[in-house]
């Protein structure tokens, strides 16, 4: 979730900002957006790095100082990603969810989760571990900060919570933000600014 002054202060600040439509996404039909329905973190993130493959290909930006950003499924790719590679330099993550099992127990969305990972963390176990990033933060090596509001009930702060001690306890570099109040999707206007200004100063230190 970014709006568009947000987006423009990155641009402002010099950064190219790609923002994909990976499948599972809309506007390309029923039979894209049900594209990741059992591949959370599957054919989304081959998207998305294909999309920067190009970026770096027609030479718009370098591969040496790339960094990733993203807010609720953002938040869950940003967060997946790392586990997945070490190619970014600092990564932005909003309102994860990054333990799908405990996340089905306490978001309000657990029906729509079922559907999504298909079944429930009781009898289909090997599916919700296997796409959740927590299950691969041993192998983030990428300088992390996350941000999250106490209010949220969408995406509840314990996936933030889970993921920071696991990038914490091996001394990794990683930031968290908790903000009170607000919700999925409603924050103050100086929650929102100062969390824009922690964002790009994270990104200027790790790049």
């Amino acid at each position: 979730m970014q709006d568009v002054v947000s987006l423009q202060a990155r641009a402002a600040a010099g950064y190219i900002v790609m923002l994909p439509n990976p499948r599972g996404s809309t506007s390309y039909g029923d039979k894209f957006t049900q594209a990741c329905v059992g591949d959370w973190g599957g054919g989304d993130f081959k998207d998305i790095m294909a999309g920067v493959d190009r970026l770096i290909e027609r030479g718009e930006v370098h591969p040496d100082i790339l960094t990733i950003e993203g807010y609720s499924y953002g938040g869950f790719m940003s967060s997946w990603v790392i586990g997945q590679t070490n190619r970014f330099k600092g990564a932005a993550i909003g309102a994860p969810l990054t333990d799908l099992t405990s996340a089905y127990a306490t978001s309000d969305i657990n029906n729509y989760l079922g559907q999504q990972v298909t079944g429930d963390p009781y009898r289909n176990e090997d599916a919700f571990k296997l796409h959740s990033p927590m299950s691969y933060i041993r192998k983030v090596r990428t300088p992390a900060m996350i941000t999250h509001w106490e209010g949220d009930t969408r995406c509840p702060i314990g996936q933030s919570e889970q993921f920071y001690f696991g990038l914490k306890t091996p001394n990794r570099k990683t930031q968290f933000v908790r903000y009170p109040g607000g919700s999925h999707g409603v924050r103050s206007p100086s929650q929102s600014e100062d969390s824009l200004v922690r964002t790009l100063k994270w990104f200027a230190e790790h790049k």
